[in-house]
């Protein structure tokens, strides 16, 4: 069975987010082309080295630059591998490069069939795990009509239900219900080019300020020194000057920098035309779910609200398996500031609790269902 002791103790704050366990294969796949008009590419395949396969999952990235090479993500698949479970993470290109696009969800449905077809797997119907914004690509896969009853089940940390409110939070920091809540100001950029259709002023060829946009976003992300004060903005007009002069000020804008910074970007959304984000709806997926979902989510997420967490336990479809986690525990970095500090017994306590039942359900999942 999958070592159920094994997953607490590397997930678990205890464990050295700089170490990782021995054992491990890790070899690169590529995902062929399945149809015209369609590319090549390729991710991290894991492999226990020795011992019985007993499970499968798909890690299906965030939008974030580095995609499967994030060092977090690698960690990861060789926790869940070293367990007996066998990884796939692939690299999807658009959120990569900071894009929700349909072609996304497309790449990621060919990632899992293509998994099922790699030495390795096992009888087991593989499961998804997904990161942030990557729930919505994991919700393309489960809730696709002809891989629905080939998925074991579904695992989202930090998804979001509405892309309008989640955009919208990236923006102000105020939740669905107004409420103001700590954001991550280093994402704004993403949102400005995700909502390029709708701003004002924006030159011909965009590609220029998408670079230094993307310049900005691999210099500060990962970083959380720049997550307060100003240094965030020092780093955006260090790069500005490579612009064309006319495109300067909408790309520091975009990084928070200047007068209606927000604003600009609220009004692009209120501004595209309708259908314009049906591609980030991720309810057509949700409901044509078949197997069981955990949603789990931060107690203090900055880039996705907490509130998302039970607007999707709301959309699930009636009869489906759906279980909630909240948690404190992850996300700190600061020793002191632990959940596990002597001073914080208690809600120690529940937050190992909350990780207990939630590495029972990875291991659960990846054994059990769909044998």
């Amino acid at each position: 069975m999958i070592q159920v002791a094994h997953l607490l103790w590397w997930l678990g704050p205890w464990s050295s987010t700089a170490s990782k366990p021995n054992g491990v294969v890790r070899r690169r796949v590529v995902v062929p082309p399945s149809g015209p008009g369609e590319r090549a590419f390729d991710g991290w395949y894991y492999l226990p080295e020795r011992g019985e396969v007993r499970g499968a999952y798909l890690i299906v990235p965030g939008l974030h630059h580095l995609g499967a090479s994030d060092p977090r993500l690698d960690r990861f698949c060789r926790i869940l591998t070293a367990s007996g479970i066998a990884a796939f993470s692939p690299y999807i290109g658009d959120y990569q490069d900071h894009m929700v696009t349909w072609r996304a969800a497309e790449e990621t449905r060919r990632a899992f069939r293509h998994m099922r077809t790699l030495p390795g797997q096992p009888a087991t119907r593989p499961g998804i795990w997904s990161i942030s914004l990557g729930s919505l690509l994991a919700f393309s896969v489960a809730g696709d009509p002809e891989l629905a009853d080939q998925v074991g089940g579904l695992f989202c940390f930090g998804g979001y239900a509405s892309w309008d409110e989640t955009i919208r939070f990236a923006v102000t920091g105020r939740d669905a219900h107004g409420h103001l809540v700590p954001r991550d100001p280093l994402n704004q950029p993403a949102v400005y080019m995700n909502l390029f259709e709708g701003l004002e002023g924006t030159p011909e060829d965009p590609r220029a300020l998408f670079t230094a946009w993307r310049r900005y976003m691999r210099a500060t992300w990962g970083n959380p020194d720049f997550r307060a004060g100003n240094g965030h903005l020092e780093v955006a007009r260090a790069i500005a000057p490579s612009l064309p002069a006319d495109q300067r000020e909408l790309f520091l804008a975009g990084c928070g920098d200047g007068p209606r910074n927000q604003e600009r970007a609220l009004e692009a959304l209120d501004r595209c035309p309708p259908g314009s984000f049906d591609h980030c709806d991720p309810m057509p997926h949700i409901a044509n779910l078949r197997c069981p979902v955990h949603i789990m989510h931060a107690s203090e997420d900055p880039v996705i609200p907490l509130d998302q967490q039970a607007q999707l336990v709301e959309a699930m479809p009636p009869g489906l398996p759906v279980h909630t986690y909240t948690t404190g525990l992850f996300g700190h970095t600061d020793t002191d500031a632990s959940v596990l500090h002597p001073r914080r017994l208690r809600e120690a306590f529940d937050e190992v609790a909350t990780m207990l039942r939630m590495v029972e359900a990875l291991a659960e999942a990846a054994d059990d269902v769909g044998r």
